[in-house]
């Protein structure tokens, strides 16, 4: 039985064939800042609080034994909130002054190469893509006067990142997907902001594969 099910598994990663993918992500992070205001006397700091959210299907086709292509769509959403926590009590605490939101969307072509282990069930994969993103950014600075802003933003990447692919049955497959290191070119309206070189604080995604 379990001979049986290592050459089934091990077949859905055989050349010539295909695999569907849906992944879903979600990070959260927050941030203070001290802030001192002379001019009306206030003091204490700015809080953030983030959050974004990401889907992602893709299909991908295995030109060799464990080495596979494939293209991905995505969309996440980014939203940002600032607060002004005060130190002196009489103010309202805490008071938003800030809100931040981001809607992506991107095309991501990618390659994949699986490694066996132990487990007949269990395989680890590294993943390389290169990224193609276009988002809308809108931020709102709340105050006396209220203002906003809205511009476009376009994000060239490429990124290397690791996973693991469990199989529970021969045709269907559960992923985690790591961030991991990434290479990006931003362009802010009608200026490109440079290059950026970093490593991801892994961000996981989840994924269901189904393989045929």
């Amino acid at each position: 039985m379990s001979c049986g099910f290592c050459f089934t598994a091990f077949s859905q990663v055989q050349q010539g064939s295909f695999f569907l993918n849906t992944q879903l992500g979600y990070r959260s992070s927050e941030s203070k800042k001290q802030w001192i205001d002379n001019w009306d006397l206030k003091s204490g700091y700015i809080q953030s609080l983030s959050g974004t959210a990401s889907i992602r299907p893709a299909i991908g086709y295995f030109i060799a034994d464990k080495i596979a292509l494939g293209l991905g769509v995505g969309f996440s959403q980014s939203r940002t909130k600032n607060e002004f926590h005060s130190s002196i009590p009489t103010i309202q605490d805490p008071l938003i002054v800030g809100k931040f939101t981001e809607n992506t969307v991107w095309v991501n072509p990618f390659a994949r190469y699986y490694v066996s282990t132990k487990n007949d069930k269990l395989f680890f994969f590294v993943q390389g893509g290169v990224n193609v993103a276009v988002s809308q950014q809108r931020t709102i600075q709340l105050g006396s006067p209220t203002e906003a802003y809205q511009y476009e933003n376009m994000t060239l990447g490429a990124e290397l990142s690791p996973g693991f692919a469990f199989f529970p049955t021969p045709n269907w497959g559960f992923e985690l997907l790591l961030r991991g290191m990434y290479l990006g070119y931003d362009e802010v309206g009608d200026e490109w902001t440079g290059v950026r070189l970093g490593r991801g604080s892994l961000s996981p995604s989840l994924g269901l594969s189904y393989f045929f």
